[in-house]
């Protein structure tokens, strides 16, 4: 600390001291540099923005804290501050959700991506692909609704009704599945449970696959 700062602070503790004031521990330290000691208690507190509270202390009843020190950090402190900011890191949402996918993917997830009439509860599919997750496709295939396709669906994939009118109309099955059904249930063989019913809306696939579709 500066000479003429110290002396600044000093004053600032004295005028307080006369006062017999009060601060919290944020203000104590960062305009007096002291901190309560290690009896004190605090004499009263406030609700802070937060929906929490914080307490003040009587600068009587605190001590200067040490000075600040000018010299450059050790290796040693930088080494620990370096693992202090990975632990942060390590802790954050970010960090959690790259561990989530790390575990997806070493269970060799397949990813399907699809286009759709639209984005109501009544839009079907019109084009379905899936892949592994080295990036091979394993399947690309459209279809044809029996819905009409909505213009700003039309306007971002650019798949028209004239484009889709020499192919399959999915027809629902009295077992539960669709006469479309084999070449996704080839690729999917094993992910025929686990379903979720909340996404099982009017899409022209196998029940089999719904579960793990993402409709854009």
């Amino acid at each position: 600390m500066e000479e003429t700062n110290k002396k600044e602070v000093e004053a600032a503790r004295a005028d307080a001291i006369e006062k017999d004031q009060c601060f919290s521990k944020g203000r104590l330290r960062d305009e007096f540099r002291m901190k309560p000691k290690p009896e004190a208690e605090p004499v009263a507190f406030y609700k802070n923005g937060y929906g929490g509270k914080f307490g003040v202390y009587k600068i009587s009843d605190c001590v200067p804290m040490k000075a600040r020190s000018t010299k450059p950090p050790s290796e040693k402190q930088k080494r620990a501050r370096a693992i202090l900011a990975v632990k942060a890191k390590l802790k954050s949402n970010e960090a959690k959700t790259s561990c989530r996918a790390v575990q997806w993917l070493d269970e060799n997830p397949l990813f399907l991506d699809t286009e759709t009439t639209g984005l109501d509860d009544k839009a079907q599919i019109l084009e379905l692909a899936i892949s592994d997750a080295q990036g091979s496709i394993l399947l690309k295939t459209r279809l044809r609704p029996t819905v009409p396709i909505d213009r700003e669906a039309e306007d971002i994939h650019g798949i028209t009704a004239e484009s889709l009118a020499n192919l399959c109309i999915p027809v629902m099955l009295p077992t539960g599945s669709s006469d479309c059904d084999p070449p996704v249930l080839e690729v999917l063989p094993s992910h025929s449970s686990g379903c979720d019913p909340l996404r099982r809306r009017s899409c022209p696939i196998p029940k089999a696959c719904r579960c793990v579709i993402a409709r854009t």
